[in-house]
């Protein structure tokens, strides 16, 4: 999300307005982030989500990236 846009809470509006968009479709939303994404594990929460499962991964990227050694946090809604 672009800077100016940032701390309005549009990210959790839109994330919260997609679960229920989806939850109307009898399917159970879910939220994946990095470990190291503090700002949306933050969305997550605001939205009702919970942690539910950690997995490792590696990126078969040039291993630039800080996330190509992270670990996947995966939110279900409740």
């Amino acid at each position: 999300m672009l800077p100016e846009f940032r701390k309005k809470g549009l990210a959790a509006c839109l994330v919260s307005n997609l679960a229920i968009m989806i939850m109307e479709r009898g399917v159970l939303p879910y939220y994946g982030t990095a470990s190291s994404n503090i700002a949306s594990q933050a969305v997550a929460y605001r939205c009702g989500f919970i942690p539910t499962w950690m997995c490792s991964y590696k990126n078969i990227f040039d291993g630039k990236a800080p996330y190509d050694n992270d670990i996947k946090i995966t939110f279900l809604v409740i």
